[in-house]
């Protein structure tokens, strides 16, 4: 994974990674979890890379982008457990040899499920026509 000084990453969200605990990010942060069967994924590094290079709508729309597998995972090396992944998988109920993605808005929600690698435009369209993305643009004056 090429290093990434301008996205924001989950660096201190993994510590934090059980599934009561995601609540912790509702209102503040929309997140991208990445589901792959191996920690070492290409699945992973093609869909991140797709977001690195839309680093500035990554930030604009608060989005922390987190990769979980079986075996734990890392995102800008920091470790996830594997204690942790397993409870996100059972908290969404995905079957750990697929590549899956989710899209979890600020309110905590599941806004996506998505089993293969992904474009930013839609993700980022479906984010936009939220109605609290409306209003965060409104407020920013891009609308």
């Amino acid at each position: 994974m090429k290093p990434l000084t301008t996205m924001i990453l989950a660096m201190t969200f993994l510590t934090h990674l059980t599934a009561q605990e995601l609540d912790n990010y509702k209102w503040q942060n929309r997140l991208l979890l990445i589901f792959t069967p191996t920690e070492q994924s290409d699945q992973f590094e093609e869909q991140f890379s797709l977001f690195s290079e839309k680093q500035e709508g990554v930030v604009d729309r608060d989005l922390l982008i987190i990769h979980v597998s079986p075996e734990g995972g890392k995102v800008n090396n920091t470790e996830i457990t594997s204690r942790k992944a397993e409870k996100l998988y059972d908290r969404f109920d995905l079957p750990k040899d697929s590549f899956n993605l989710l899209l979890i808005g600020k309110d905590g929600g599941v806004k996506l499920r998505k089993r293969e690698i992904t474009p930013t435009q839609p993700i980022f369209d479906l984010i936009d026509s939220m109605p609290m993305r409306q209003r965060e643009m409104k407020w920013d004056g891009d609308l």
